[in-house]
């Protein structure tokens, strides 16, 4: 199973909207999602969370400083510094229809 990229996402949008009837270019959608992606970005960057409803959310979290300890040698002991990292919490509609969906063979 591959991953999906930018480009794969802009050819489906691209390729949707001409379906319905809404021709669009792909630069005009790329630059469209470029501007999406850095709105989130920035808000996650400025420690406000991004809420897409039936989708999910998105919002920084705080982590502490703790002590690691390495499995090949326990004895030493390794302090792991406080650092923020991004969490994302599905929305509803996106866990249900993945619960629903069969996994590739």
């Amino acid at each position: 199973m591959s991953a999906i990229t930018k480009r794969d996402l802009i050819l489906l949008i691209t390729q949707r909207l001409a379906e319905q009837g809404t021709p669009i270019q792909q630069q005009d959608v790329a630059a469209v999602l470029q501007t999406f992606i850095e709105g989130v970005t920035d808000s996650l960057s400025s420690r406000k969370p991004v809420v897409l409803r039936n989708f999910g959310s998105f919002e920084v979290r705080e982590y502490r400083q703790k002590i690691g300890r390495n499995p090949k040698a326990p004895e030493d002991a390794i302090v792991i510094p406080a650092r923020s990292g991004v969490k994302f919490k599905p929305g509803k509609t996106l866990s249900e229809r993945v619960r629903l969906s069969t996994p590739p063979e």
